[in-house]
């Protein structure tokens, strides 16, 4: 496997993948070669370059979908009152 090493990356950025990642759950290099492939597979004719402000706001629009479910942690999961499953 290739290695890249990316300079030069703006502060606002690496903030914003570094949220990313943590609510992936991944490493900030894994979150780095998702959002390169995610970004490598939209389709583009030739000479077109894609938008890549839109794709942000599209993700951060996504991310910031509130959670409907008013339940704790704990009914979820399915805990009683004693700590134990139903």
């Amino acid at each position: 496997m290739a290695t890249l090493l990316v300079r030069g990356v703006p502060d606002d950025l690496y903030t914003q993948l570094k949220h990313m990642a943590g609510l992936h759950r991944r490493s900030l290099n894994q979150e780095a070669v998702q959002c390169l492939k995610a970004g490598l597979a939209v389709e583009t004719s030739p000479g077109e370059k894609p938008d890549w402000e839109e794709f942000t706001a599209f993700m951060q629009d996504a991310w910031s979908i509130p959670v409907v479910d008013n339940r704790t942690p704990d009914e979820i999961i399915g805990y009683k009152s004693n700590g134990l499953f139903d």
